[in-house]
């Protein structure tokens, strides 16, 4: 082979293996991967989870019955305004000591920029969700799921707090039935004094009106919900209460319960 050849060769080879080089150094390593997708997608700072159950007591006239709502939820925050959260619904029912499952509708929701934030401490903060068609009430229904957007009105003085939700409801129709719900609004207004920083007081009211097929506005009812929080730390607190209609405040009707929330993340 001549000279001529051979350093031909030689020249491509370097040339080979001179951009082989140049391509590694710019292909990041796997540590460098995997370092960029914990601190990006799978960081702890943008996942959210928790865990709250609503706990229904027997009606001071019977105590043979209650039951307990849970809320599983984990939470992807996409920066400090946006977040989409999917939680799931298993119920217990409790009934002469025996328990049985059933699961309710799961829903996604969109936490979206808070809408207003004044100086004195009012802020004004809204979600939307989309209620699945899972449970059996929700199919035999003729629901194909539902939507809430929810307004969120909250102000803080002191050891005073108040909060006022806006939680209407579209329903949302697969089969059309006579006397299926369309559409309802509940408003949820509570107060709260913290006695310290593990007590507080609260109370509540929740007024609601449903629009059903063929029928009337109607007005449900006036519960109000006398109660306390205690927070052990910032991510466990406990909140028994009584639930008392204000329309007929008797023993059939007046039942305690409690709410358990705790943030895993």
């Amino acid at each position: 082979m001549s000279k001529s050849i051979r350093l031909s060769i030689f020249s491509v080879v370097l040339v080979i293996f001179g951009g082989l080089y140049s391509w590694a150094q710019e292909v990041p390593s796997a540590k460098s991967i995997s370092t960029s997708i914990k601190n990006g997608f799978f960081s702890k700072e943008k996942w959210g989870a928790g865990y709250l159950n609503y706990m229904n007591g027997p009606t001071l006239s019977d105590s043979k019955g209650g039951s307990i709502n849970h809320f599983l939820t984990l939470k992807r925050k996409f920066n400090p305004d946006w977040a989409l959260s999917l939680t799931l619904r298993p119920d217990s029912n409790l009934y002469n000591g025996e328990s049985s499952f059933a699961m309710s509708d799961p829903y996604l929701k969109l936490n979206y920029p808070t809408i207003f934030k004044g100086a004195n401490g009012v802020k004004v903060v809204g979600d939307l969700s989309y209620y699945a068609p899972v449970s059996e009430a929700t199919k035999t229904a003729g629901l194909a799921g539902m939507v809430s957007p929810r307004l969120i009105t909250s102000y803080e003085s002191g050891k005073l707090n108040f909060s006022y939700f806006l939680i209407p409801k579209i329903y949302l129709i697969s089969e059309t039935q006579e006397g299926q719900k369309i559409f309802s609004h509940t408003h949820y207004i509570s107060t709260g004094y913290k006695l310290s920083s593990l007590i507080t007081l609260d109370f509540a009211l929740s007024p609601a009106w449903t629009t059903k097929r063929g029928q009337p506005i109607a007005f449900n009812d006036l519960p109000m919900y006398p109660g306390m929080t205690f927070s052990f730390n910032k991510n466990f607190s406990f909140s028994p209460y009584i639930e008392v209609s204000a329309l007929k405040p008797d023993s059939k009707t007046t039942s305690v319960g409690g709410v358990l929330n705790y943030t895993l993340l």
